[in-house]
């Protein structure tokens, strides 16, 4: 009998498939993974165990027994390292890192901003004539700091309370405020704080209430939950908004990353990309999870998705989605070389390229 035993090699790459039967899956995609725990991709192939890590930055300071609602890193303010949560008393809940005293030290914010019904606190960062941030949570005005000075958009013109904020064309978007839920306003050039029509800010109704904006390339993509914009221009003369479609859109507002010379969100079938293809104003929004619809099923589906937040690490060209409840798993996606380089490629060979593992947080 031993003498009808062969050996052979097989290199442990090719992503996750829960997808296929474990006997076919053998035969066609041998290395491949029916199950990852823990576990990375790699950019040049293959997986590895993940790294631990430590906090080097203590506890935020606020309120006893609840949680941090935001944290941008952005590169010339303070130190670099901004968090928001809710203070314990006043309205102090922006905070930066000082390496000096290696503390949370306290921001002075104008306008008596609440933390109460607040879940999440966005940023988006710019500079036209330093570095800022701006700051959203649906439920207080936006807000702009610059490493000094804390200030309320609070203009007759911008909306009260958007939830999302992004830069495009030197004008700062706002969006997704409760009482205004299908408008996008756009700020005057290189001015976040003045939302005047005479100095060339305005508003565009989208027709449906937005989940999500992103800059992407020459564009500004605008997500509802069915269906997906996009803004070309770059001045309110020539704005203009274009269909991209109305039968699938957004189910997670912090889903939608940029990674590989792409934009990925998360959709009512899978993770999906924006990609421009080889027809001129032509997009390419085919599912690239196909390989792991079930693990987008079993964990993404399962949880709240609001709580979702990302995380690009760019030196491994990978993303990270993590979900609030304690007991919940999380995401991993990376690409792998190819001959034609890391990303998506214009035929189905690309969707490969893309694998994603679960780890538990």
């Amino acid at each position: 009998m031993a003498d009808n035993l062969a050996s052979f090699k097989v290199f442990c790459q090719g992503g996750l498939n829960t997808s296929r039967d474990v006997l076919s899956q053998g035969e066609t995609q041998p290395g491949s993974a029916v199950a990852l725990l823990n576990y990375e991709p790699a950019v040049t192939g293959g997986y590895r165990k993940i790294n631990g890590y430590s906090n080097a930055y203590g506890t935020v300071t606020g309120q006893v027994g609840q949680p941090v609602l935001g944290v941008c890193v952005a590169n010339g303010i303070n130190d670099g390292i901004l968090a928001c949560r809710k203070p314990a008393s006043g309205n102090n809940y922006l905070h930066y890192w000082d390496e000096g005293t290696d503390a949370w030290v306290a921001v002075t914010t104008s306008g008596s901003p609440t933390m109460t019904g607040v879940t999440k606190v966005r940023f988006s960062k710019f500079n036209w004539s330093g570095p800022k941030v701006a700051l959203t949570d649906g439920i207080n005005p936006a807000a702009t700091y610059d490493g000094t000075t804390y200030t309320q958009i609070t203009h007759a013109q911008a909306p009260s309370a958007p939830k999302y904020s992004t830069i495009y064309q030197t004008h700062l978007f706002l969006a997704g405020d409760p009482s205004e839920d299908t408008m996008l306003h756009f700020s005057a050039p290189l001015n976040e704080t003045s939302f005047a029509a005479a100095d060339g800010a305005g508003v565009i109704n989208v027709g449906f209430p937005i989940v999500a904006i992103k800059p992407f390339r020459d564009a500004l993509y605008i997500f509802g939950s069915n269906n997906i914009r996009k803004l070309t221009g770059n001045n309110v003369a020539n704005f203009t908004v274009e269909n991209i479609t109305d039968d699938l859109g957004c189910l997670a507002t912090d889903s939608v990353i940029e990674i590989g010379g792409d934009l990925l969100f998360l959709s009512q079938d899978g993770l999906r990309p924006i990609s421009g293809t080889d027809k001129i104003g032509d997009v390419n929004l085919e599912t690239v999870s196909k390989d792991i619809q079930s693990v987008f099923t079993d964990v993404v589906f399962d949880v709240d998705l609001d709580s979702l937040n990302a995380v690009v690490v760019r030196q491994k060209t990978q993303f990270r989605y993590f979900f609030g409840a304690a007991d919940s798993q999380g995401i991993i996606g990376g690409f792998r070389s190819t001959p034609q380089g890391l990303g998506f490629g214009m035929d189905n060979s690309w969707v490969s390229q893309l694998r994603v593992l679960t780890v538990a947080i």
